[in-house]
């Protein structure tokens, strides 16, 4: 089974603004509201996929009820811990004429009592040791201390468990204390965290929105800030190009897998996608580059369903089929 935790869950709305532009008035096309996060996305992803998922998190309040009759009524197996305040919203807004995406994510206002934390803590600690694989997925509500994932992961690899971290920001940083079998960031992601671990100047780090564009990139510098994780303890670290495709640096080589072109149509949640495929793999004993060539063609399948971790089979099939993967070196 791979379990999916994802503390910080969310309503997702996602609304087709055509020609969006701030300032103006519009009237939406098509909309769609589910549970979201990147937890519920992973776990949406996974379902389809095929393989055995647990997901766990946090709901409160009437945003919470519906985050939970919605994984309900989609079939995604969860064990959702109630606390006080009341679970997020997050306002997606995606304009099919340019394929561009806005986001606009809630913080909620989520409050852990003493017991509550404690009932979370049971929690994973009744699903990890069912576990052949680990994800932490997401970002942390307040109530939550930045080293949660790194807690989750420690408590995984005793367990002897697979473990794949998922964040950005302080998380990241301290759950790659914790060496983490596989971490997924973004370019952007990865930049900030070396800038965070003082390996890199925050006024070097290149604009967030490339890391969504065509150009991967300086793609040496990447792999050396992957690198330098490996040295650390990290075992795997897949970094997402958006269109550019993804790097997979491993202790077995390095990996360059390019993208096939496809309609985008909704851009978010594209590497929820690829995670969830990182994780069936994993979870299957796959190999590098299989590996990146099955999270490359998720995420490609997912750009084109409108809403996150929404993978076709038929799609993800046939685009697995038109990803290219080559090496780039030793690691």
């Amino acid at each position: 089974m791979i379990l999916v935790v994802g503390p910080n869950l969310a309503i997702d709305h996602t609304v087709d603004v055509p020609g969006f532009q701030t300032g103006r008035i519009f009237r939406t096309g098509r909309s769609l509201a589910v549970a979201g996060g990147k937890g519920a996305n992973v776990a949406r992803a996974l379902r389809a996929l095929g393989a055995p998922v647990h997901l766990v998190g946090l709901v409160a309040g009437w945003a919470g009820r519906f985050i939970r009759e919605n994984l309900a009524d989609e079939g995604i197996p969860a064990t959702l811990v109630e606390v006080g305040g009341l679970s997020r919203t997050c306002t997606l807004i995606v304009d099919s004429h340019s394929g561009d995406a806005t986001v606009i994510n809630g913080e909620g206002d989520l409050s852990l009592t003493p017991e509550q934390r404690a009932k979370l803590d049971r929690v994973l600690d009744a699903w990890i040791p069912k576990a052949r694989v680990v994800v932490c997925s997401g970002s942390l509500p307040p109530a939550l201390p930045d080293a949660f994932h790194a807690q989750v992961v420690e408590r995984a690899r005793r367990a002897g468990a697979i473990t794949i971290v998922d964040a950005s920001g302080e998380p990241l940083r301290l759950a790659v204390e914790a060496c983490p079998h596989l971490i997924k960031p973004n370019r952007s992601e990865l930049e900030t965290l070396a800038a965070l671990d003082g390996a890199a100047d925050p006024a070097s780090l290149e604009p967030e929105v490339a890391a969504d564009g065509a150009d991967p990139g300086n793609l040496d510098r990447l792999v050396a800030l992957a690198q330098d994780l490996l040295r650390r303890g990290v075992g795997q670290v897949v970094v997402s190009l958006g269109a550019a495709g993804a790097l997979a640096v491993t202790p077995q080589g390095v990996w360059r897998g390019r993208a096939p072109q496809v309609p985008v149509v909704d851009p978010i949640g594209a590497g929820d996608s690829m995670v969830a495929a990182l994780s069936a793999g994993l979870y299957e004993n796959l190999g590098w580059p299989e590996l990146l060539a099955r999270a490359i063609a998720a995420g490609s399948t997912d750009v084109t369903t409108f809403g996150g971790g929404l993978i076709q089979p038929e799609t993800f099939a046939r685009l697995r089929q038109e990803v290219t993967v080559s090496p780039l070196g030793p690691a």
